[in-house]
């Protein structure tokens, strides 16, 4: 199979599934056009656009024990405010276990 056969077999697969998946322009050595025929014999390289990405889903507000256990190995602690959290550093005592 031929790298256009390919391209050409990639794009149906696409189709088929509902995506568009042609190229928005082609290129060659020195010029870019938005017509494959614009190129006659020259070679060229199809160019498409990135994929759709997923949906921003947003983060929640857990909080991952790995960072949990990283803020309290630096000596900090975190403390939930009304408008997110705070790192603070622990006093002495504290840091150790310690009631001040």
């Amino acid at each position: 199979m031929t790298k256009d056969e390919a391209l050409e077999k990639k794009a149906e697969n696409a189709r088929e599934l509902g995506l568009d998946y042609e190229p928005v322009a082609w290129m060659s050595v020195c010029d870019v056009g938005f017509k494959r025929s614009e190129f006659g014999d020259t070679p060229t390289v199809p160019l498409y656009t990135t994929p759709l990405q997923r949906t921003w889903v947003g983060l929640t507000d857990e909080i991952p024990k790995g960072v949990l256990l990283a803020i309290s190995n630096a000596g900090l602690t975190l403390l939930k405010t009304q408008h997110g959290y705070e790192l603070r550093k622990l006093g002495p005592a504290v840091a150790h276990g310690i009631k001040e």
